[in-house]
């Protein structure tokens, strides 16, 4: 399979495209699909040991291991974040301003005005007792480039980015469920068959907040359902949401992002899925709580550790770039003005000491805290 898969790969990157006997375009397997198929291979050839059909199980051999390479997983700054959010919110904003216009009728107009409050064709339509292919002609006349009208992108977003749920668990989310005041800041409940209760309550920042409110306002205004059993991020229908209208709604506002970076002169922003705003949401979490790890598992339902360990990997990484700035200025020092002893202790510096001493405080801390 390994071999097999190779040879896919070079023929791909020459430029063939091979087909299997129905005509499909063949793929090559990857590691990870080469390590499960193996697995599944050793779970039967065991069954055939214990029946005494095999003397032992060739695919338990360390030859048909197959080592999988660890996904590069990476997180937004919080300037990208930033960035991010506000293309959402742009892609919610009306397509076309209403602007009168002699030559149009009282009927392209009615289209236009409620096209610009975020009606969706069919809801206008609906509102007008037209049938939808005459907003469509309307709209059409009107030379606008019409999306699928207010669907909450931003706060889509702003979920996933400002509380680090799921994007299965927001698509479930409803907005009897979320609680927007109280002594305490507003919170939602989370089903999670993880937690003993059943239930994860997950606090919303200010903003957060303010966001949900604004999000529920707009859809009362539309005429969309706001009752307890409603969704909070509905479909088009009102029904649930799927994951991957989520991801593409994502993407949309992520390529936008990445437009307006790269014309201030910064780097485009890095491939953006639900996953990785949770971890955003991991690594900003961490800063704003001083690194309270078992704070931050209870708000994303980790039950290992591993994830949110992982993201303050990366971060101490991140937090001690200072370092390189201290290692050029000791070389400049050394080249450019008076030679200056420092104190070794086993060819270690005790400033080495003293950050060495500091890091493993911290992980000691942050591992007895999980």
């Amino acid at each position: 399979m390994i071999a097999n898969a190779r040879e896919l790969r070079e023929a791909t990157a020459a430029g063939h495209e091979l087909r299997d006997e129905r005509g499909r375009r063949r793929k090559p397997l990857g590691a990870a699909s080469i390590r499960s198929v193996l697995q599944i291979l050793a779970a039967i050839l065991d069954e055939a040991v214990e029946d005494e059909l095999l003397e032992s199980n060739p695919a338990r051999g360390k030859r048909m291991r197959v080592r999988v390479p660890k996904p590069s997983r990476t997180f937004l700054e919080m300037d990208e974040l930033a960035a991010l959010l506000q293309a959402a919110g742009e892609q919610d904003e009306p397509a076309h301003e209403a602007a009168p216009h002699p030559r149009l009728g009282g009927r392209t107009l009615q289209v236009q005005r409620l096209l610009n409050k975020g009606y969706q064709p069919r809801q206008i339509a609906k509102r007008l007792g037209v049938a939808q292919g005459t907003v469509s002609f309307h709209l059409r006349r009107l030379g606008v480039s019409v999306g699928h009208g207010y669907c909450g992108r931003r706060v889509m977003v702003e979920i996933l980015g400002r509380s680090g749920v799921r994007v299965s668990e927001l698509c479930d989310l409803r907005i009897g469920q979320v609680r927007l005041h109280g002594g305490d800041g507003g919170r939602f409940q989370v089903l999670d068959s993880k937690t003993e209760a059943g239930i994860r309550e997950v606090q919303m920042t200010p903003d957060l907040g303010a966001a949900v409110s604004e999000h529920i306002a707009r859809l009362r205004l539309l005429g969309a359902p706001t009752g307890p059993k409603a969704f909070l991020v509905p479909n088009a229908r009102g029904g649930r949401t799927n994951r991957g209208r989520v991801t593409r709604v994502l993407a949309k506002a992520s390529a936008r992002a990445s437009e307006q970076q790269c014309a201030r002169g910064l780097p485009p922003l890095p491939n953006t899925t639900p996953p990785t705003l949770r971890r955003t949401y991991i690594s900003i979490a961490l800063l704003a709580n001083n690194f309270d790890v078992k704070w931050v598992m209870a708000q994303v339902g980790h039950a290992d550790s591993r994830m949110t360990m992982n993201v303050y990997a990366q971060l101490e990484q991140r937090v001690k770039r200072e370092h390189g700035e201290s290692f050029d200025r000791l070389v400049r020092q050394a080249g450019g003005g008076p030679r200056r002893a420092v104190a070794r202790s086993g060819g270690v510096s005790d400033r080495s000491c003293l950050c060495g001493t500091r890091i493993v405080s911290s992980q000691a801390r942050i591992t007895g805290a999980s």
